[in-house]
């Protein structure tokens, strides 16, 4: 996994879990996020926008800012029903946080590939970050 920016929050993101969902085409996915910098950092909401790999945005109230170092586990019910070994290319896991008083939105590339039991499996690429908002300054 790389990391683009030199400014702006810096996190980790992997999948740590699967497994399947209420109804066909399913999965509950959880990622560990964590934080790489030196500030702390609120995750505020994930989604993942993707028609292959897809999940509405979630608030989430309930993570705690994660001081240095620290991590989280963000869990999303994600829509997918894939063949095994499809891969689906540039899906994005998006976060908005919050880091030094601005609002943030963290993008991780992801490629997930479907096993032979059709369940998804993730691995960032690359993970980017824009202030929201940046473009109309």
């Amino acid at each position: 996994m790389r990391q683009e920016n030199s400014i702006g929050p810096r996190v980790r993101v992997e999948q740590s879990t699967r497994s399947r969902g209420l109804g066909p085409g399913r999965w509950i996915i959880a990622w560990n996020i964590q934080n790489l910098g030196r500030e702390p950092l609120q995750i505020l909401a994930g989604r993942l926008p993707h028609s292959q790999f897809r999940s509405e945005e979630r608030e989430l109230s309930l993570i705690p800012k994660l001081l240095p170092k620290e991590s989280a586990q963000l869990e999303l019910s994600v829509a997918c029903s894939e063949l095994p070994g499809t891969i689906v290319e540039n899906a994005f896991l998006i976060l908005r946080v919050l880091w030094l008083e601005e609002h943030w939105r963290v993008f991780a590339r992801l490629r997930v590939a479907f096993d032979e039991a059709g369940g998804p499996q993730s691995i960032t690429e690359v993970i980017t970050t824009h202030r929201i908002g940046f473009s109309e300054r």
